[in-house]
């Protein structure tokens, strides 16, 4: 167009169609390479143009006198125009063919992953509770109903009612263990995490009318990309279990002090180098030393230096017999510088992960 104010028609049409043929051929050949690698969109590219140039080469071919000029000849680019237009329409459906396909994969991986993720949290052992911006639950899971349902006392888990987390508080009565006081609301997991830092606590009970759930509870703030908090994880668990075992261990050691503390014997409690490590109020007796003086000490240091070699060869021996037993006799000295005869049986309970000690019966034979 731009030669034709200078140059003939004919000369500028010569010139452009031996360059106009490559620039075709090239675009052609691009079209076809990314259509195959998978651009959809590259065939509608190809439909569009080539129809086009079809109609574009025909008009150069009447004005170079190749073919005779007629009136569909002439008009030839009209109709590449309308094929143009007709194939972008074609394109423009296809691509939003494309993005609802696209939406709707996404959709669905969407729901599978939410599917996948709702079987991982329904196989925990631990009862799940997520909680959203605005303190109401979005989702929990069946843990949660079997920890702190109670339906003979109409007390049932159930998000849809939308409780807030103050208002599940006051359902389930949640206070603080061992005492009937409610527990606090700003020491509560959930309401940290939505402030943007995870906590836990293991001071609470539920107080479901008729029993009490002892719990543990984590919780941890879900963020988004900007890093403002999204909702809030909470996994908690029942501890009953464990509350009776601690107890029970407070009484099993309140029975072990009861009777250790109150025989006529001795007990003492030695590591592998013969320190001292526990001795009872009996063993004070025996000796006049205070606990106090003795922890820390070594067994050896008040044994009469006769026996000494002696005692400590045969205490040697009971160190190679893990859960092996020795009697013997020999003198210590007593507070006031005298010597009594004690007799002792020792035990090597050492490899007992619950002792980890050799463990001394003393009681005094002088008389």
């Amino acid at each position: 167009i731009l030669l034709i104010p200078f140059f003939s028609y004919f000369f500028a049409a010569t010139v452009m169609v031996p360059l106009a043929l490559p620039s075709m051929a090239i675009v052609l050949i691009g079209g076809i390479v990314s259509w195959q690698n998978g651009n959809r969109a590259a065939r509608f590219f190809l439909f569009a143009w080539g129809g086009f140039l079809v109609t574009i080469s025909l008009i150069f071919l009447v004005r170079l006198a190749i073919i005779p000029a007629t009136g569909i000849y002439e008009y030839a680019y009209l109709f590449g125009i309308m094929w143009m237009a007709v194939s972008w329409s074609i394109a423009l459906a296809d691509r939003i063919n494309l993005l609802k396909e696209e939406s709707d994969e996404a959709s669905h991986g969407l729901q599978r992953s939410r599917n996948r993720l709702a079987q991982i949290l329904e196989g925990l052992p631990l009862g799940v509770v997520v909680y959203g911006k605005d303190f109401k639950p979005t989702f929990s899971n069946q843990r949660v109903t079997e920890i702190l349902g109670n339906p003979g006392q109409g007390i049932m888990p159930d998000i849809s009612v939308g409780r807030t987390l103050s208002q599940a508080m006051e359902y389930y009565t949640f206070r603080i263990a061992g005492s009937s006081k409610m527990y606090p609301l700003e020491k509560m997991p959930v309401l940290q995490a939505l402030q943007g830092r995870g906590g836990s606590a293991d001071d609470l009970e539920a107080d479901l009318v008729d029993r009490r759930v002892p719990l543990e509870i984590w919780a941890s703030p879900v963020l988004d990309q900007d890093g403002n908090v999204e909702s809030a994880v909470v996994a908690f668990q029942d501890i009953t279990s464990r509350r009776q075992a601690e107890e029970a261990l407070r009484t099993s050691e309140k029975k072990f002090r009861a009777v250790v503390e109150n025989v006529f014997d001795g007990v003492a409690f030695l590591d592998r180098d013969r320190r001292i490590l526990y001795v009872s109020p009996s063993y004070e007796r025996l000796n006049g030393l205070s606990a106090d003086k003795m922890l820390g000490q070594s067994g050896v240091q008040t044994i009469h230096p006769d026996d000494r070699s002696h005692v400590a060869a045969t205490f040697q021996k009971l160190l190679e017999q893990p859960g092996g037993r020795i009697h013997q006799e020999y003198r210590i000295r007593h507070q006031d510088s005298s010597w009594i005869w004690v007799e002792t049986r020792a035990m090597n309970l050492l490899d007992d992960p619950h002792i980890r000690a050799v463990v001394l019966n003393s009681r005094d034979i002088t008389q």
